[in-house]
């Protein structure tokens, strides 16, 4: 868990353009952006997890002063800010900055509003989130690290097999992926 004013798990600024893949952003604090604050930058999120940051502004991502957020097959969900834990505490594209691209990503109080496609807003249905897995339930098995072993959930998560389709199938046992694509034989 960090603190900073601006951008608890990172701050972007000065035509800056990241691209993050399978990230995990937790637990983070800040005035501007709980997890990642973009000012005249705009960095690509592709399956990261960002839940339980919290800010008095975008508890998840604050965008302002020309700056956005591109994301894909990605999770914002419990990331508080002073308005609570909607949609503009997850993203909040302030006044100023630019529209953010978010498509096939799972984001709390999701009002379709920021636009994009294949956005849902469910409980993702983290297998464990206060003690840091963010996997995602499945009654088709998940990968516990933990055990090292297949588990077996009684409900599975909307967010498999909701991702961009386009996307290739990630190896379950070495990554994390938030929008997991698995077959079952």
């Amino acid at each position: 868990a960090n603190t900073a004013r601006h951008g608890g798990g990172m701050y972007n600024c000065y035509d800056s353009k990241p691209s993050l893949k399978n990230c995990t952003f937790s637990e983070n604090l800040a005035e501007y952006g709980g997890a990642v604050k973009n000012s005249e930058s705009i960095p690509t999120l592709i399956n990261c997890t960002l839940h339980g940051n919290s800010a008095e502004m975008g508890g998840g991502i604050w965008n302002g002063w020309g700056g956005s957020a591109e994301l894909v097959n990605s999770i914002l969900w419990g990331n508080s800010d002073s308005s609570g834990m909607g949609e503009s505490a997850q993203i909040n594209d302030a006044r100023g900055s630019r529209i953010s691209v978010i498509n096939y990503c799972c984001i709390q109080g999701w009002t379709g509003t920021l636009g994009g496609i294949g956005n849902i807003g469910s409980d993702p249905l983290f297998a464990d989130p206060e003690d840091g897995d963010y996997h995602l339930k499945s009654a088709g098995w998940r990968w516990d690290i933990d055990s090292e072993r297949w588990h077996y959930d009684e409900i599975t998560s909307p967010c498999i097999d909701a991702g961009n389709p386009g996307f290739p199938l990630g190896n379950e046992l070495l990554n994390m992926l938030p929008f997991q694509s698995h077959s079952s034989s």
